[in-house]
């Protein structure tokens, strides 16, 4: 017979089989949201790199594309003492056309 202050071995393993799997249970939700927050790192981080190389690349479309733009190219301006082409309209000039 057991005294009431000893245990068997075969309880004694069956208390610790159970503590380990609840151990194991929680040491399994840390490793869960470790690797979650892990696997968030890795993507943000690409979704960062993926922009970064987007921007560059438009800036240096642009860059490029300045340089290799002409002057004279952009809206045109009219001078000050520019002469002033005729103002009527093509109905105008046909009507006249027919009078003659």
């Amino acid at each position: 017979m057991i005294s009431a202050g000893k245990m068997n071995l075969s309880e004694y393993m069956k208390g610790r089989r159970n503590t380990q799997q609840t151990m194991g249970k929680e040491q399994k939700g840390t490793d869960q949201t470790k690797h979650f927050w892990r696997q968030k790192r890795k993507r943000n981080r690409v979704v960062v790199t993926a922009v970064v190389i987007s921007v560059t690349v438009a800036v240096t479309v642009t860059a490029t594309a300045s340089k290799y733009k002409k002057t004279g190219q952009g809206r045109e301006l009219r001078q000050l003492r520019e002469q002033t082409e005729t103002r009527t309209g093509w109905r105008m000039m046909n009507a006249t056309d027919k009078q003659r």
